[in-house]
């Protein structure tokens, strides 16, 4: 199926431009989005729901750098296809000042999640220095099929909390203002920081083999999260030495090992919380914190607010 968005960079102005609308097609496509947009940069939460997979065809006004960061997206294979993004991956690529269409994979039956940051190429033109391998190898014009898939890489936990941040910030007016610039530029920075660490801008051997043992420890921690074990555990349990296993999987995932375990651990207490309903110290216990303070903190670092506020 194919249908039309029009983006509210569209609509352009020196005062902030808000919006939020929601668009609903046949074969239950649902799209929501709430936007934010000033002269220089636009801010998007928004959230679809296709069961079937869907073309959008999108019309931006002019060119512009694009972050987009997949939030969830439960239901969604643990190694996605090549060329698709996965649930906590971003991507930032150059959209063209023209419609081109937008293939969306089908989600399950809860919706996907998603923030997208918009800056102007004169904004973006400010923030370019050659100190950054990615920002040195970004192209000046848009690829296509748009959006590129060469620039992607994990979310990390301060992504979350600065987009938390953004959504909930209380300031008014020209100070507003300043704060989601700061905190859109702040964002920037750190996808940035983890672009400049793929393995295409740096060199890096893995074999076919190291990258095998790799996944087969990414799926042992998906499936034992709670109890992963020690690096050297998981080392000798798909055959590959400990400091291949430490180093390969940076390279590869963009995260460590225990970073990883940490993430599966919190997308997996959002859910308890969420769609289980048990308590704060019931859902520490049942993904492996022996302390539910322990548990609190790290919750409160990754999504910038406590777990118990999923209970309200």
């Amino acid at each position: 199926m194919k249908t039309t968005y029009q983006p509210g960079e569209n609509q352009r102005q020196s005062d902030p431009q808000e919006t939020a609308q929601t668009s609903q097609q046949t074969l239950g496509y649902t799209l929501h989005t709430s936007e934010i947009r000033f002269d220089d940069f636009g801010l998007t939460w928004g959230t679809y729901l296709n069961p079937a997979p869907q073309t959008l065809t999108v019309h931006p006004s002019r060119t512009a750098v694009v972050s987009h960061i997949r939030l969830t997206d439960s239901g969604f294979p643990k190694r996605p296809k090549a060329g698709t993004l996965a649930e906590n991956q971003f991507v930032v690529y150059r959209e063209p000042a023209h419609a081109y269409d937008l293939h969306l994979a089908a989600t399950s039956s809860r919706p996907r999640l998603f923030f997208e940051l918009s800056l102007s190429e004169g904004f973006f033109t400010r923030l370019l220095t050659n100190e950054s391998p990615f920002l040195t190898n970004f192209p000046v014009q848009p690829r296509l099929p748009s959006p590129d898939l060469t620039f992607s890489a994990r979310v990390v936990p301060a992504m979350h909390a600065l987009i938390t941040q953004m959504q909930q910030t209380t300031y008014q007016g020209h100070l507003r203002e300043l704060y989601l610039e700061a905190k859109a530029i702040e964002l920037f920075l750190v996808q940035v920081q983890q672009l400049d660490g793929l393995p295409a801008l740096r060199p890096i051997t893995l074999s076919a083999r190291d990258i095998d043992c790799l996944y087969e420890v990414k799926n042992q921690i998906d499936a034992h999260y709670e109890q992963p074990g020690s690096l050297l555990d998981l080392a000798r349990q798909v055959g590959i030495n400990q400091q291949k296993l430490k180093h390969g999987f940076k390279v590869l995932f963009n995260t460590t090992v225990f970073g990883y375990v940490t993430e599966v651990r919190m997308e997996e207490a959002k859910r308890l919380l969420l769609d289980e309903r048990l308590l704060v110290n019931e859902v520490a216990d049942r993904i492996g914190y022996k302390h539910p303070h322990h548990f609190t903190a790290a919750f409160k670092r990754r999504y910038g607010y406590l777990p118990k506020a999923l209970k309200s």
